[in-house]
């Protein structure tokens, strides 16, 4: 028999599940909600749920995003996970992540919510690389 047992430490963190359609300017608002509610609640850990929703967002969109990251109050200090179904459109929240992070932001695309809440958790300072 085999068998895995951890002990997750779970942290405070802003939970935010996305329905609908999201296009660019859904995505603008949103981040800008969640790092004003972030900056209120000095919580700096930040779960994006988007498995429920779609979008109409194409790899510009999301690159240009990105670029508006710094007006839209996203900070470095920040680790943003973001959910999404493996079937839908996890393509472009993988291209998120690395846009993110070549900017040295704290952005990882997940499937799965306990991968997500796993990484939200850790304790590595969101200054360094992100794994």
């Amino acid at each position: 028999m085999a068998y895995d047992v951890r002990i997750i430490p779970v942290g405070e963190f802003l939970r935010s599940d996305v329905t609908g359609v999201l296009n660019r300017e859904a995505s603008r608002q949103l981040l800008s909600k969640l790092m004003g509610a972030s900056r209120q609640q000095n919580i700096n850990r930040i779960l994006i749920d988007c498995r429920d929703a779609s979008s109409v967002t194409n790899l510009t969109d999301v690159w240009m995003l990105v670029q508006d990251f710094d007006a839209l109050g996203v900070t470095r200090k920040c680790r943003i996970a973001v959910l999404s179904s493996p079937e839908g459109d996890f393509g472009k929240v993988e291209f998120l992540e690395v846009c993110a992070s070549n900017r040295g932001y704290a952005v990882k695309a997940f499937v799965e919510f306990e991968g997500a809440v796993t990484w939200l958790a850790a304790q590595q300072s969101c200054s360094e690389s992100v794994p």
